[in-house]
């Protein structure tokens, strides 16, 4: 083989190809989220061995979290969720007074919290638990004691009740 001639001019530009699908999100920010609380000075009046619901009439900002059912928040999409609680209250008598997070009526084992709180003392009330949640959950936080007596809630946010999900692989596709 003889040696090799000068390169030639380039020719002309093709036509543009089509563009490609969109790549998925970045991650990084939660796909689903939402809360409630109550910040209103209130006694609540607790029969003994009975769950009463505390009150959470304020909505925190959500997104695939239904809030249209007082006092609870709604799951709406299938996952593994983080739940935080908390609330700020004293009693009339002193005694035990328990916490919990019920998913459809049933406690969640894993968020009972319970203190022995002191006439007029406010104590505070608070968890953080991982659970797997399907669509249709309602959640909502409860508090009961062994003894009759009146829960006072305490001065400014006085409960709350939040929700986010965690994991992509259940994440619905759009």
């Amino acid at each position: 083989m003889g040696p090799t001639g000068p390169t030639g001019a380039d020719g002309e530009m093709g036509p543009t190809g089509a563009t490609g699908a969109t790549g998925a999100g970045g991650g990084g920010g939660l796909l689903y989220y939402g809360g409630r609380y109550n910040k209103t000075e209130q006694t609540l009046y607790l029969n003994p061995n009975t769950p009463t619901i505390i009150p959470l009439p304020l909505l925190m900002p959500s997104n695939g979290v239904g809030t249209g059912t007082p006092d609870s928040l709604t799951i709406e999409h299938p996952g593994v969720y983080e739940i935080n609680y908390m609330f700020n209250g004293s009693s009339s008598l002193g005694t035990e007074v328990s916490l919990e997070v019920r998913r459809n009526g049933i406690a969640i084992d894993s968020t009972e919290v319970t203190h022995l709180l002191a006439v007029g003392v406010e104590s505070i009330y608070s968890g953080s638990v991982i659970e797997y949640l399907s669509p249709g959950d309602v959640l909502e936080l409860v508090v009961f004691a062994n003894y009759a007596l009146n829960l006072t809630l305490g001065i400014g946010v006085a409960a709350t009740l939040t929700v986010k999900k965690l994991d992509l692989e259940f994440a619905d596709a759009e």
